[in-house]
């Protein structure tokens, strides 16, 4: 663990391929977060100096005896986030600036893409909850008029638009109506996705690109169309969803991971071009959660593998806080087990 009040506090356990006995990561079905040991030296760098490293920095391991005194490059990583809201760091809806400093807080808007159900719903709520001002989309009327109705009272300002994220004019007139009614853009949630199941050899060219076009095309569109928007404002956070079949995707989801692999690179991209734009940008990618669109392709699926959707929208509203601007460009894996 290192000081209070740094970018974030970890529990460390060293795989070293034996046990660990002052492992802390013993608690069963919590959500982690896993990242290398370049990716952990990076943070705990950032929280100690107080300041942003570049991505791509490398650092001399004994120069940090105050914070780990583990071996130089000889092992991963894995550490436990708690998605507790009383567990988060304390969340500042304040923009950051150029130096690094928060600066004051003002009325923030957030835009949710696949609001209608799961994780897009999950942190509507959540956000609500802080007191944002909510634009929640989806392609279903129905969903999204049930997500909007959960909010109720939580979000001062809510406004609901139908609209296919694939298709460019909806993209360009939700954007112009969320910024004709809020002024601002400061959050992105790329949360909208398919995953249609099928082997290679049986997918249709319409499935594939209807596939291509949510998961890809719909990140591109909002991306490039919400880009201005927060340049004006002086910045912003985007959070593009991804996943873990990225990287490992089951037999049948072989092009769904195709797309997933594409938005991950894509936000590595991003974040380089938004840097000095005060634009962050993050991907998450959960394992299993415990979605309609999960159960739809594995009703079998066992219930306490599942993420619930909550515990990512957690993270998602975690990475927005101003202080992890650091980490701007990464992926943050996120797994029940």
């Amino acid at each position: 663990m290192f000081r209070e009040g740094s970018l974030f506090s970890l529990n460390v356990q060293v795989d070293t391929g034996r046990p660990d006995p002052r492992s802390a990561l013993t608690t069963p079905r919590l959500p982690y977060v896993r990242l290398s040991f370049g990716q952990l030296t990076h943070r705990l760098v950032a929280a100690a100096s107080r300041r942003p490293i570049s991505p791509g920095a490398t650092f001399d391991i004994e120069r940090l005896p105050a914070l780990i005194a583990f071996r130089r490059f000889e092992f991963s990583a894995l550490t436990r986030l708690a998605m507790a809201p009383s567990r988060l760091p304390p969340y500042s809806t304040g923009a950051i600036s150029r130096e690094g400093c928060i600066m004051a807080a003002t009325k923030q808007t957030v835009l949710i893409t696949g609001a209608g159900r799961g994780i897009g719903r999950a942190s509507a709520l959540r956000f609500a909850a802080r007191g944002f001002s909510v634009v929640l989309t989806s392609r279903t009327t129905a969903e999204l008029a049930e997500t909007a109705q959960l909010l109720g009272g939580k979000a001062d300002n809510c406004l609901a638009v139908t609209a296919d994220v694939s298709a460019e004019s909806d993209v360009q007139r939700l954007i112009a109506s969320a910024k004709d009614r809020f002024g601002r853009i400061d959050i992105l949630v790329n949360n909208a996705g398919i995953a249609p199941l099928s082997s290679v050899a049986d997918m249709t060219t319409d499935v594939f690109d209807r596939l291509i076009g949510v998961n890809v095309r719909g990140v591109f569109l909002t991306c490039r169309e919400v880009w201005p928007v927060m340049t004006a404002g002086g910045g912003g956070t985007i959070i593009n969803v991804s996943s873990l079949s990225a990287s490992s995707p089951f037999p049948g989801l072989s092009a769904y991971g195709g797309s997933k692999a594409f938005v991950e690179t894509f936000t590595r991209g991003l974040a380089d071009e938004g840097r000095d734009r005060n634009i962050r940008v993050f991907a998450v990618a959960p394992g299993a959660v415990g979605t309609r669109m999960l159960l739809d392709l594995f009703p079998d699926f066992p219930r306490d593998q599942m993420l619930d959707p909550d515990a990512v929208a957690g993270l998602i509203e975690w990475l927005c806080d101003p202080r992890c601007q650091a980490c701007t460009g990464e992926t943050f894996k996120i797994s029940q087990r």
